[in-house]
């Protein structure tokens, strides 16, 4: 049993809430719209983790400041390398060809065998369930028919072509798993070491790159509602790189 300890959720911002949007991560600006609040970038600019990137304060021609739950997109290109090594000498398995069928009833929570016993040993399992049906009406029963089939390990030899072609397929895996827009470019390296290969991939993606931080408001401080109207410019025109 693996035990893992997760670290704080973080805390939802409240929609009368004030609040500046921030860089989750480093990039360069390609466009930034706000639909409330001040746009504190501008096309091309580098940004880090923490940078405001749409705040929620700004000066007021009635009020001296205004805070409002600031609200927007930033796009920006992020640069990202993705690594993956596989070795020459590998240990897989293969099926052996031996196959154990066994037939189950499942009824109530309950599950009782028909035929056969659970194998032991290394063995990956398949199967098909459907309703058990007799005389034409329908029984609140499952039958599953699973089939074991059994697995040996085996030592083999990959060539370098192979080699880069696995470490490939799992480096595209990661790049669709990654959270992006598009990919904007996207460079390949390949070096052999002496186990194996290693293959590098390094990806321009365009990004939304906000995240909400919230405004600390002194407690005498008083907050002008979001619903007020914005003063003339506090929303920029959008930056396109």
């Amino acid at each position: 049993v693996q035990l893992s300890v997760s670290g704080p959720t973080k805390k939802r911002i409240e929609e009368h809430e004030p609040c500046d949007l921030i860089a989750k991560e480093s990039g360069q600006i390609v466009s930034a719209t706000a639909s409330q609040g001040t746009i504190f970038v501008k096309d091309g600019e580098i940004v880090v983790p923490g940078d405001v990137l749409v705040s929620g304060v700004f000066d007021s021609l009635e009020e001296s400041i205004v805070m409002v739950h600031a609200k927007g997109s930033v796009t920006a290109l992020v640069d990202k390398t993705f690594s993956e090594t596989v070795n020459y000498e590998q240990i897989i398995t293969e099926p052996t060809g031996h196959i154990i069928n066994i037939n189950r009833i499942m009824a109530f929570g309950l599950e009782i065998p028909l035929f056969g016993s659970l194998p032991k040993g290394n063995y990956r399992r398949t199967f098909e369930e459907y309703p058990l049906r007799l005389f034409g009406f329908d029984f609140p029963i499952t039958v599953r028919r699973e089939q074991w089939h059994e697995l040996c390990y085996t030592e083999k030899q990959f060539t370098p072509e192979e080699c880069t072609a696995q470490a490939e397929k799992k480096l595209q895996r990661r790049i669709e798993k990654a959270d992006h827009i598009e990919i904007v470019s996207s460079e390949r390296t390949v070096n052999e070491t002496a186990n194996g290969v290693r293959v590098t991939r390094y990806v321009t993606f365009l990004k939304e790159i906000t995240e909400e931080k919230p405004l600390l408001v002194e407690p005498k401080q008083e907050i002008i509602s979001q619903k007020k109207t914005m003063p003339a410019g506090a929303i920029k025109t959008p930056a396109v790189f």
